[in-house]
């Protein structure tokens, strides 16, 4: 039997899972030729497994101005979502291990994300170009795609919900 997925706020000891699950999901989503984005590419980009934590311990710390929730199966992370109230409130991550994709867990976690920003200021988020499944599930949440972004990582368009006042 399948244990429930529980969905919360994440804690330090979370970010190394959070890490992994990262990892897991660009490897798996994002080499492309065309783009030059290749899996060697990616694991140079993560092979700093020290740093990279370290990010996101100090991302889970409480803040007015970002949050990060996790979704568990028991003690393992299997997905997360990290939103930022900056100059733009934004979607900085979410991320949901292949095997664990189409079974609600991404849905719950944006709408965690939606309702700590509000409807008050547009959301953004930023996605590959060549993400055709991240666009659509972005898309059933009122998302619409502004254009090209650089990042310096991978290619990127953002994408727009506007506010609901």
């Amino acid at each position: 039997m399948k244990k429930p997925i529980e969905i919360y706020p994440a804690k330090i000891k979370d970010t190394i899972g959070i890490f992994l699950v990262q990892r897991t999901v660009w490897l798996a989503t994002y080499p492309n030729k065309e783009f030059g984005v290749t899996r060697n590419w990616i694991k140079a980009h993560f092979s700093d497994k020290k740093k990279r934590v370290a990010r996101w311990r100090k991302g889970v710390r409480e803040s007015k101005d970002s949050c990060v929730w996790v979704a568990k199966e028991g003690k393992r992370v299997v997905g997360f979502c990290e939103a930022l109230k900056m100059k733009k409130h934004r979607i900085g991550t979410i991320y949901i291990l292949p095997k664990y994709q189409h079974r609600g867990i991404g849905q719950a976690l944006m709408t965690q994300a939606l309702n700590w920003f509000g409807k008050q200021r547009n959301i953004y988020v930023g996605v590959a170009p060549y993400n055709t499944k991240a666009i659509n599930f972005y898309k059933k949440f009122g998302f619409k795609i502004k254009g090209p972004v650089e990042t310096g990582q991978l290619p990127e368009i953002e994408m727009v919900r506007k506010a609901r006042p």
